[in-house]
């Protein structure tokens, strides 16, 4: 419900301030009064785009507020959705600085306009002439059934899965034309792959690089060692044999003079040294003597094939090649994974599709079943709206494409006369009887009570006599199950409000400003005489206004 209503600075409002009620709330006045820039003011609350063109002020910001009781409108979801603290009494303002600058904020809390255009249409379902195109929407139409049947949840879900599914569709028609591109070039990266696996990747190739130059050098290192081995192990040259008797010398010297202790101790690491040295030096020789030769022959064989491939693959280190490689292996495991995740995709988007079938196949049966006795009750209604003769006829066909509301079509069509000619509501159906017919099914769905509050901006233009009685009744039994705020030209739905206000022009320093008034009896009566006869009224209309006021009581 809106409680209460404040703008400030809003084209010819200076300050204007109302409290609404439940039930029904009339808002009158003359032609220009305001009544419409009061409409303005509520849209921008709900998220409607705003400029400082409507500022009356271009010096002082605007400010449009609207207090909101939401207890009973379950939307705790919505703001969690946007993260934003939930009241049930939810106060919006809007401000539109001088700069230009548009602020909004909900409880006190700034929110982006996405939310407040979000939010808007379940607190405020606002009527009007023009809302009436709607119909011509079938997005429009399917809402008024789906909501009439209560199935709005069940197609909510049944979008959400077709989202997913549309997703995982296109995700499918992604990975098939990358495995086509990857199997363009499968052969040739085989090909490519099987070179790469060739190279023995163990192989330190520096090392291989050193090994194979000690190869060439392999039988003059093998002689020099010899050489070196002969000096120190010959008889009559060896320094081995040497080292041996000088140590024998330095030991008798030592027996009798101590000095020369320390000499023979260092001739003897010297000699255990050169021992230990000779013995290393003779193991490298018999390494090079075992050396195979088909080891040369692997190592000239698997450089030569490095260098080779390094050269073709553009690359100038073997940790590059490495990485081409790898990366050829990847897309070969890609290849063999895509192939695995379409399978599972496919199968995935098999049963997705059952299950979309089965819930489109439910929103069908279930629009189907309530056809029949939303078609009576609309036409009951029409009937009271000076409409008797009137015929509607929801088409409902099943289609093999999924949509965004299920697996079928839906056509309302109309006749206006007793014969069997039905034609597209839009071209068909004048506009007094677009109004009616779009004013019925609101009434319809008022019943549910926990709907947002209908605003009726000059529903009943064009008009009169027992067709805007009948009219105003519909609305008055509107009003028992939801708040209701009428802007009305017409005595008739004038009378029938729980509370009664007047816009009206009045000057003060700045010049011609609007403002609004709730109205005491005796003002209504002035207000609802003058919508009858105009000004002055005279005492019959006065009368008559009593008389129309009374009746309602």
């Amino acid at each position: 419900m809106l409680k209460e209503l404040y703008i400030s600075n809003l084209a010819l409002i200076k300050k204007m301030h109302v409290t609404f009620g439940p039930g029904m709330n009339v808002i009158t006045g003359e032609t220009g009064a305001g009544k419409s820039i009061m409409m303005n003011g509520l849209s921008l609350v709900l998220g409607k785009r705003a400029d400082m063109s409507l500022s009356r002020n271009k010096d002082e910001k605007l400010v449009v507020e609207a207090t909101f009781d939401i207890k009973k409108l379950n939307l705790q979801p919505v703001f969690d959705a946007f993260d934003v603290d939930y009241d049930d009494e939810t106060v919006i303002r809007r401000e539109i600085l001088p700069s230009g600058k548009s602020r909004a904020f909900v409880n006190d809390m700034p929110v982006r306009l996405d939310f407040l255009q979000t939010l808007g249409p379940a607190l405020v379902d606002i009527h009007s002439q023009h809302q009436t195109l709607l119909l011509k929407k079938t997005s429009f139409r399917y809402d008024l059934l789906d909501t009439y049947s209560g199935i709005l949840e069940k197609r909510q879900e049944y979008k959400n899965k077709l989202s997913a599914y549309k997703k995982n569709q296109a995700v499918l028609e992604e990975m098939i034309q990358a495995l086509e591109n990857l199997k363009h070039t499968a052969e040739f990266r085989t090909y490519q792959l099987q070179e790469l696996r060739m190279l023995d990747w163990d192989m330190d190739w520096e090392e291989a690089e050193q090994k194979l130059k000690m190869w060439d050098k392999r039988e003059q290192t093998i002689e020099k060692l010899s050489e070196i081995l002969f000096l120190a192990e010959d008889e009559q040259i060896g320094v081995t044999g040497n080292l041996r008797k000088i140590l024998i010398t330095l030991s008798e010297l030592s027996a009798f003079d101590s000095r020369f202790d320390s000499f023979r101790e260092s001739m003897e690491n010297i000699s255990t040294q050169f021992n230990e040295t000779m013995f290393d030096l003779n193991r490298l020789k018999e390494e090079y003597l075992l050396w195979n030769p088909e080891e040369k022959s692997h190592l000239e064989e698997q450089l030569d094939r490095l260098f080779t491939l390094m050269n073709k693959h553009r690359v100038q280190t073997p940790e590059e090649l490495l990485a081409v490689k790898e990366q050829l292996e990847k897309e070969t495991t890609e290849l063999e994974d895509m192939e695995s995740r379409i399978e599972e995709l496919q199968n995935q988007l098999s049963e997705e599709k059952a299950e979309l079938e089965k819930l489109a196949d439910g929103l069908f049966e279930t629009r189907k079943k309530h056809i029949p006795s939303f078609t009576a009750k609309l036409e009951e209604i029409l009937s009271g709206l000076e409409m008797k003769n009137t015929r509607l006829k929801w088409e409902l066909e099943k289609t093999t494409e999924f949509n965004e509301f299920g697996r079928d079509k839906l056509k309302l069509l109309m006749s206006a006369d007793k014969g069997e000619h039905f034609g597209e509501v839009e071209k068909t159906a004048s506009g007094g009887e677009l109004s009616r017919l779009m004013l019925a099914f609101k009434s319809l769905l008022a019943q549910n009570k926990n709907r947002p509050v209908m605003v009726l901006d000059e529903i009943d233009a064009g008009i009169s006599g027992e067709v805007a009685k009948k009219t105003a009744d519909l609305v008055k039994s509107m009003a028992e199950n939801m708040q209701v705020i009428v802007i009305t030209h017409l005595p008739q739905m004038a009378v029938k409000g729980d509370r009664h206000f007047k816009v009206f022009k009045r000057e003060d320093e700045e010049g011609v400003v609007s403002d609004i008034k709730e109205l005491s009896q005796e003002e209504r009566i002035k207000e609802i005489a003058e919508m009858i006869e105009g000004k002055p009224p005279s005492e019959s209309a006065v009368k008559h206004a009593k008389f129309l006021l009374t009746r309602q009581n």
